[in-house]
């Protein structure tokens, strides 16, 4: 799971297109990668700081569902 993911950061490294990676679009990317990257470390926390951002990974996961089911519901999906 770590060679994926660090294959995937020398990507979005090299890569030129793609826009601006800092847009809300690559939001689900970024989340997917910390939520994993929290799941492979989750032992290596103290209870508070896993109690901390599991909230966190939750309410931010939470944030981005409702966005792609707001876009669901409106209509907005776009297939290339």
């Amino acid at each position: 799971m770590r060679l994926e993911r660090s294959f995937l950061c020398w990507f979005l490294l090299e890569v030129e297109f793609g826009g601006s990676r800092t847009d809300f679009s690559f939001f689900g990317m970024y989340l997917s990668m910390a939520t994993g990257l929290f799941l492979v470390l989750f032992h290596k926390f103290a209870l508070p700081i896993r109690i901390a951002l599991t909230c966190v990974l939750v309410l931010l996961n939470t944030v981005w569902n409702a966005y792609l089911f707001n876009a669901f519901l409106c209509n907005g999906w776009l297939f290339t």
